[in-house]
């Protein structure tokens, strides 16, 4: 039986707590915005008063410095320490992990631009952070780097962004309030709400390099899948071709769902978590979208259930169509050429709702638990800056020098996600940080035939 590795704290001194590479990017200023704002009212958690100190990386540090004048706090001189780091220059990477505790790296497409920051934070013993959702380069990297990770003591958390952030910490949250009840979790419903906003330049890469063919989504030969075996029925429960096709009716919010655009990056993290959070390998997930016009808030009525589904097809076929369309040389140009002059830097003003229902089994009677979470902001930037701070300072918190909790209460070391990483940590951690940063989060337990109950985070 393999032995479980936990985080140890970075070795010796560092002027810097947590550094923020690719920082100018539009996800990157994100996290860098939300991270300056933070610091103002959260200590280090170590017993000290000083702030957290931030760090700045990239390769430009003109860039960086007009950065610094329009994120943080509104009124206020954002004080932060510039690192100059380039993925083409290996020393200047390692010199730049070797400054910091936490190195949050938000310089994709992964599959391109990903490894260095990865190979530094290794030798460094720095812990480390991203927002990719690119499952194959995650398994490439673990299967480069992810033993000597393990061995050092190094944290590293992909997926720490939109992807797959709220959809893990809703399994989480379900499936554990239901184990309070002595029920296992056999089936979750995860609906997600996500209107206004843009999508980073780095996706909009991403996606151009998976049509291209530059960017595989297949496990190489030679690399650990992500997904255990005993989950990989689950996995295709999960992506059944039907599932991302039909609408479905959900009753509680109203409203025809059609399947998340998300759903075929989540779905590996959701197994991949499920393991490790000991859940059910027969567990049934549904990870659905409901899209901006439908009525969720509206009593139902046969006009707004047939919007509702007439919307649905059409974003289905819309979303078909548009991707066949990349596939042809001259659309794929019109859209690298805009692809080049995009920059978003995301919406403040909306934000990300997620519903999440889960069924219990094995116990007496049929109880249900609900999460409700509200996110700041827009799915592809604003908010994924929220989940990518959250995780970093919990992060910071939870391999603190000074702590003298078990290793246990410590997070893993190696490749997980976020929530998965943190189980054993101080209940809580990440929904503490993510409710100082604006999100709304709660769950609630409805036994067979009795009242609806409200449970502590």
């Amino acid at each position: 039986m393999a032995t479980t590795a936990y985080a140890v704290p970075p070795p010796g001194d560092r002027p810097v707590d947590i550094c923020v590479f690719g920082c100018t990017g539009n996800a990157g200023r994100a996290v860098a915005h939300h991270l300056l704002c933070s610091i103002i009212k959260i200590k280090r958690g170590e017993g000290k008063d000083d702030p957290i100190k931030v760090g700045l990386a990239g390769r430009s540090r003109n860039k960086i410095e007009q950065l610094l004048a329009h994120v943080g706090p509104k009124g206020l001189q954002s004080d932060a320490e510039i690192i100059i780091a380039d993925i083409n220059d290996y020393p200047s990477m390692l010199k730049m992990a070797q400054s910091t505790k936490i190195l949050v790296c938000c310089a994709g497409p992964f599959g391109f631009y990903g490894e260095a920051a990865v190979k530094a934070c290794v030798e460094a013993g720095t812990h480390y952070v991203d927002i990719t959702g690119e499952v194959p380069w995650v398994e490439r990297m673990n299967t480069e780097y992810g033993a000597q990770a393990e061995a050092k003591g190094v944290a590293l958390l992909s997926f720490s962004g939109y992807d797959c952030v709220p959809a893990e910490l809703s399994l989480y949250l379900v499936g554990k309030a239901l184990e309070t009840k002595e029920q296992r979790m056999e089936k979750l419903d995860l609906t997600f709400v996500a209107i206004g906003g843009g999508i980073p330049r780095g996706t909009l890469a991403t996606a151009m390099g998976i049509i291209g063919g530059d960017l595989s989504m297949e496990t190489k030969e030679g690399d650990t899948p992500f997904v255990p075996a005993e989950f990989q029925p689950a996995l295709k429960r999960y992506l059944s071709p039907l599932s991302l096709i039909l609408p479905k009716w959900n009753a509680p919010l109203n409203s025809y769902t059609c399947a998340n655009y998300m759903a075929a990056i989540n779905a590996p993290i959701m197994c991949h978590s499920s393991s490790l959070l000991g859940f059910d390998p027969k567990i049934t997930i549904h990870d659905r979208l409901i899209s901006w016009i439908s009525p969720i808030s509206l009593p139902l009525s046969f006009p707004f259930s047939a919007i509702s589904f007439v919307f649905c097809i059409l974003y289905v076929l819309g979303m078909g169509i548009g991707a066949l369309f990349l596939v042809f040389p001259p659309t794929k140009w019109l859209f690298q050429k805009y692809l080049n002059m995009h920059s978003y830097h995301g919406n403040p003003n909306t934000n990300v709702r997620v519903f999440a229902r889960g069924t219990g089994g094995g116990g007496k009677g049929n109880i249900t638990a609900e999460s409700i979470m509200t996110v700041p902001g827009d799915p592809g930037i604003y908010s994924t800056g929220v989940f990518a701070t959250a995780v970093s300072l919990s992060l910071l918190e939870t391999t603190a020098s000074d702590l003298t909790k078990k290793m246990e209460e410590r997070p893993l070391a190696g490749f997980h996600p976020p929530v998965a990483a943190l189980k054993g940590c101080p209940k809580g951690i990440l929904v503490k940080y993510l409710q100082s940063l604006g999100a709304e989060i709660k769950v609630l337990v409805t036994p067979d035939g009795g009242e609806m109950e409200e449970k502590q985070l």
